[in-house]
């Protein structure tokens, strides 16, 4: 598959919860997310809930046909926003991930306005969202541990 795929973007909405759920509970996307545990259904059906009504939370979807591609969301607080990024693992290695960034980043200049900067945190062995984040122009801002795990932080400036 070519990374110049068509693919689609919308907004989540409520009947998404349970593909977000599966998601979000990959091992891989567990792994590099900044909570590794196990996501029980009663506390994503919480988050997702409060997502969803959350004005400063752009929640995006990707599919390809109706396959699930994968999601970014942004949380926004003033003039920042702060973005997360899950690619299905029958997406991942296609390099769809800088298209969906790409086509995300022009949702969020529009419905925010007032972003004039995204922040990516990366956790230090996460080399793939890092290479994503550089090649689609993000820059290293810093780096830090928290729990005896390494971060990276990577801006957009838009």
């Amino acid at each position: 598959m070519k990374n110049n795929i068509k693919i689609s973007l919308r907004n989540a909405v409520p009947s998404d919860i349970r593909k977000i759920f599966y998601l979000s509970n990959d091992p891989l996307v567990r792994l590099n997310s900044s909570v590794s545990t196990v996501i029980k259904w009663e506390e994503h059906k919480n988050w997702f809930t409060k997502k969803l009504k959350d004005i400063n939370h752009l929640f995006l979807l990707f599919h390809f046909r109706d396959k699930l591609i994968g999601q970014v969301r942004y949380i926004v607080k003033n003039n920042e926003a702060e973005i997360s990024i899950s690619v299905h693992k029958r997406f991942r290695g296609k390099k769809i991930s800088g298209k969906m960034l790409s086509l995300s980043q022009k949702v969020i200049i529009k419905e925010y306005p007032n972003v004039s900067k995204i922040k990516a945190t990366v956790k230090d062995f996460n080399e793939a969202s890092q290479k994503i984040f550089l090649n689609a122009g993000y820059l290293f801002k810093k780096s830090y541990i928290i729990n005896k795990q390494k971060y990276f932080d990577f801006y957009l400036y838009l």
